[in-house]
């Protein structure tokens, strides 16, 4: 069986690297966790990977909005990075603050398969309907069956630590697409 290499992107104020790694090599993989900073300065180092990750936290303090300044400095220094993994049809994983990180730079949404995603997105993250930080555990369940993170999974407890964390679609033929395409489990 070939062992997969994994990317494990870290920034400031991103966690749980170390524990992403962990859980990748449990299940046979090799990791790597390099900073947002040390691939801007080497752009191809992420070219020998297959999947890529982004952990959760709250990079950059999240003090713009939740994932926001990682997504755009991937954006500007690393879109060629990025559009490999996508059109190479590479594995990537956003977890927690890293599913925020993939909503704001868009990964959910080339332009092939949503031409007007740039004016109007498919889907949001936005404020809980809380309207402040919430921190608990929540039951989850999956929706795609064939997702390689989610195999024989259908059930999940999970913590829940986030403010804008409420996905919105616009309407639902976007969520109809998103599930269609394998983008969302």
């Amino acid at each position: 069986m070939v062992q997969p290499k994994v990317l494990i992107v870290r920034a400031p104020g991103t966690n749980c690297d170390e524990e992403t790694a962990f859980a990748f090599e449990q299940v046979g993989a090799r990791t790597s966790s390099l900073h947002i900073n040390y691939l801007i300065e080497n752009p191809t180092a992420g070219n020998d990977f297959q999947i890529l990750c982004f952990p959760g936290g709250f990079s950059f303090g999240d003090d713009i909005a939740a994932g926001r300044i990682l997504a755009q400095r991937l954006n500007v220094h690393l879109r060629d990075l990025v559009e490999t993994f996508r059109a190479k049809d590479r594995l990537v994983l956003g977890i927690c603050n890293g599913f925020q990180v993939m909503m704001r730079l868009g990964i959910f949404f080339p332009e092939a398969d949503y031409p007007d995603a740039i004016a109007e997105p498919p889907a949001t993250l936005t404020l809980n309907h809380q309207q402040r930080f919430e921190d608990r555990w929540v039951h989850v369940a999956t929706g795609v069956p064939d997702c390689v993170f989610l195999k024989d999974i259908e059930h999940m407890y999970l913590p829940m630590a986030h403010a804008e964390g409420r996905f919105v679609l616009r309407n639902a033929d976007a969520g109809q697409q998103l599930v269609r395409l394998s983008q969302i489990a």
